[in-house]
């Protein structure tokens, strides 16, 4: 798993395990698990866009997407499925690191989608993506170095988009995520890659559906 990629879920397993605690300052081991809610659902349904990204805003150079296939992503646990574009590969789930569910790559262009199961939502979905936001946005603010372009959408009853900039050694890295309640359930869906914009990514998060 790509390092973007662990701190992400290493920070969303920390909001939902320290629910009923403030956020520390440091994102890499703290950050983002208390990131998804929603309410009980009993049939699949289809979550909302994440948050678009202004395309002059974005460094990175946009690849394009190959609209001719269209594949589904099922995570291992079997509630969020993923309509995507592209020629992926999906990991099997004996080699993902907890508490990723899914890891899939587009072999044309090298995106990863992933998905985090994060375990039961303690509190109220309002509290939840509440304490899920300042925790993304605070992350920026202790790391500018490391997080830019930091941006989160408003949350409804069972989810809530947001993205940043991640620096590495390569330049940066566009992250889009969902945080995702389903029943009690909470959920992160992810989308990053090294030259691929906000906008492109946003196209593999466009129709990701819960079961119920």
């Amino acid at each position: 798993m790509q390092l973007k990629t662990m701190i992400l879920a290493s920070f969303l397993a920390f909001v939902m395990t320290a629910c009923d605690k403030p956020p520390a300052s440091s994102v890499s081991n703290e950050s983002i698990e208390q990131v998804e809610q929603q309410t009980a659902t009993t049939q699949p349904e289809s979550v909302a866009e994440p948050v678009a990204e202004n395309a002059a805003e974005v460094k990175a150079e946009e690849k394009p997407i190959n609209n001719n296939e269209i594949q589904t992503l099922i995570d291992s646990t079997g509630r969020i499925s993923i309509a995507v574009a592209g020629t992926f590969s999906v990991r099997d789930n004996e080699e993902n690191e907890p508490p990723t569910t899914l890891f899939a790559q587009d072999q044309s262009n090298q995106a990863i989608v992933t998905v985090s199961s994060l375990g039961k939502l303690n509190g109220t979905p309002d509290e939840y993506f509440k304490k899920l936001s300042d925790i993304v946005k605070q992350q920026e603010t202790d790391n500018p170095q490391q997080f830019s372009k930091t941006k989160v959408g408003i949350a409804t009853n069972n989810r809530m988009n947001y993205r940043f900039m991640h620096n590495t050694e390569n330049g940066e890295t566009a992250e889009m995520c969902m945080a995702i309640i389903a029943g009690d359930d909470l959920y992160s869906v992810c989308a990053n890659g090294e030259n691929l914009s906000f906008d492109a990514l946003n196209t593999y998060l466009q129709d990701v559906r819960i079961a119920g």
